[in-house]
């Protein structure tokens, strides 16, 4: 068993940076590790996704064993939709840097 799934670079409700945006990659840091303290069974990572008006990132769940499945399945279906009190506060210092 193998593969992903594609989560996304922000929860749900959340705003985003656009596309080919210099601040995305941190910003699908930030949801990567509140997907890890949210479901530490997962393996995430982040994934990049070449798109006509740049590149976007995205969080993947990898799938390579039962538990990583599982928490990929979890994750895609149960994730915060929003930042936590952790991301709130990186988010607030990637917003503020030049």
């Amino acid at each position: 068993m193998s593969g992903y799934l594609d989560l996304d670079g922000t929860p749900a409700n959340e705003e985003c940076y656009g596309v080919g945006h210099p601040k995305s990659r941190d910003e699908a840091r930030i949801y990567r590790d509140q997907l890890r303290r949210e479901f530490p069974t997962g393996s995430f990572t982040i994934k990049s996704n070449p798109h006509d008006f740049g590149v976007y990132y995205s969080v993947a769940a990898s799938m390579h064993d039962d538990e990583t499945t599982e928490a990929a399945w979890c994750a895609e279906s149960g994730a915060s939709v929003v930042w936590d009190s952790i991301a709130i506060e990186q988010i607030k210092v990637l917003k503020k840097r030049a």
